[in-house]
């Protein structure tokens, strides 16, 4: 936006030497000399005194100076506001965080694409998991976190971006609490808290898969949709509770042991069944990414 020359006398000034401006800069000590000489020619007025000390400002250099400080700031915002101006402009969108569904590896995948700044989101903490759904629409657009279930899918809409594995949470005072990773065979004579069958295709996997590696686990239901009271049973039981291994830091007197199995669940963009205005371009955009 603004001659280079104008970097070259700041560099030169700020060095106070040609060769140090020079290394600064990329550029060779003849390159710089003349282009200064030159400057120095057009202005009509000296702005540098040479020495074999160095280089210094004249007075009219030091007028020079805060003048070219100043266009090149000037420069560098008119640039910004005309960048701003040409870029689409953002659509604000509200998503829902709460300790059972965090936005994080949401955030960090969206800004893994092309056009992160297409879309700004603004967060909105939330507390009420059990009704999490209820809330789409209306307190945010959207949250993120695993879906599995069926009995949901005719009330939302789900994109997936990423797997969740899964581990098995406990008090950490039990046995296994120190254990790197757990199978379904090393849980003989251990009650596993698994949601109700019928309300998860994967959870109903594994609890079929649980039973017939070891009969000897006893299984112990849980309603569907997971909050906070869930995992204050498991701190007051000695069960295991089965989870998304995102939900392993979610209470403090729970220990989070990987489970070593190959199941996972899918964690995505969850949205009301009905979309309008700003959230149905994302949609669309998010439909892409997943093609």
């Amino acid at each position: 936006m603004v001659d280079k020359v104008l970097e070259i006398f700041k560099a030169t000034a700020d060095c106070g030497s040609f060769s140090k401006a020079a290394e600064r800069l990329y550029i060779t000590h003849t390159a710089v000399i003349k282009q200064l000489n030159n400057l120095e020619s057009r202005v009509g007025v000296r702005l540098l005194e040479r020495s074999n000390h160095g280089v210094r400002l004249t007075p009219a250099g030091e007028v020079f100076y805060k003048e070219a400080v100043e266009l090149m700031r000037l420069s560098q915002e008119a640039l910004k506001r005309v960048r701003t101006a040409g870029q689409p402009e953002q659509k604000t969108l509200r998503v829902g965080t709460s300790a059972l569904s965090p936005c994080q590896d949401f955030l960090e995948f969206w800004q893994g694409q092309e056009e992160p700044e297409r879309f700004r989101f603004q967060i909105v903490p939330f507390s009420d998991d059990r009704r999490r759904y209820e809330h789409l629409g209306k307190d945010f657009d959207f949250l993120v976190g695993p879906f599995d279930n069926p009995a949901m899918q005719d009330k939302c809409r789900f994109m997936p971006i990423g797997h969740y594995k899964f581990v098995l949470l406990m008090g950490r005072g039990h046995r296994f609490a120190k254990k790197k990773s757990l199978k379904f065979r090393d849980l003989g004579g251990e009650t596993v808290m698994i949601m109700k069958p019928g309300t998860s295709p994967i959870n109903d996997k594994m609890r079929a898969a649980l039973t017939e590696n070891q009969p000897g686990a006893a299984v112990e239901d849980i309603q569907p949709v997971y909050n906070m009271d869930t995992f204050n049973r498991c701190t007051e039981s000695v069960a295991l509770l089965l989870a998304p291994e995102c939900w392993g830091q979610v209470h403090p007197a729970l220990a989070a042991v990987p489970l070593e199995e190959d199941f996972s669940i899918p964690f995505g963009v969850i949205a009301a069944g009905n979309l309008s205005g700003d959230m149905e371009v994302f949609w669309e955009t998010l439909s892409g990414l997943h093609a």
